[in-house]
């Protein structure tokens, strides 16, 4: 992928916020123009669930018609928001989902994201290559990993070890499918 388009300004808490959208291009990247309040992400859920998904709307400003942003395919534009140099939130705009009334003049576009793992729910399951029998479940989930981020953009994924069943905590290790 390559990055398309891209955005900076600096938060309320002064933080440097940097959006980049990345699609399978040859096209040249070019700086977009964001409204007064250009990004917003919701998280589903409540403070308990240990999964959180969420959603991402992104404002953006433009004289010309941004066809490239849209895309039939589950994973075909990628969003990217980072705040300093790290990456704060991570997803993919979602297929054919835009609002934007073109007249000649600026007009605003809203383009809608939903997160990396909300989109895990959607990929067809397949067997793990070269291995025949059984899997473990951190296996499996790291199989899932790699088709929702093949170019590993997420570079840590922690698993959760104060549980324990008969003083074993490495359970996900252990149980397989």
């Amino acid at each position: 992928m390559k990055r398309l388009y891209y955005s900076t300004f600096y938060d309320t808490s002064g933080n440097l916020v940097r959006l980049e959208i990345w699609k399978e291009t040859t096209q040249t990247e070019k700086e977009v123009r964001l409204l007064e309040t250009p990004i917003k992400i919701n998280y589903e859920g409540d403070f308990q669930k240990p999964l959180k998904i969420s959603g991402c709307t992104i404002e953006l400003l433009t004289d010309t018609l941004l066809t490239e942003l849209y895309s039939p395919e589950l994973m075909g534009v990628q969003i990217r928001i980072y705040k300093g140099e790290k990456l704060f939130w991570f997803g993919y705009i979602t297929p054919s989902i835009y609002n934007q009334n073109y007249n000649y003049e600026f007009e605003s576009l809203s383009i809608e994201g939903v997160d990396t793992l909300s989109i895990s729910g959607n990929i067809k399951y397949s067997y793990l290559t070269g291995v025949s029998g059984i899997s473990s479940f951190k296996d499996i989930i790291f199989h899932i990993f790699d088709q929702i981020d093949p170019e590993k953009i997420i570079r840590y994924v922690y698993f959760q070890k104060y549980l324990e069943v008969d003083n074993d905590n490495l359970i996900l290790e252990r149980m397989g499918v």
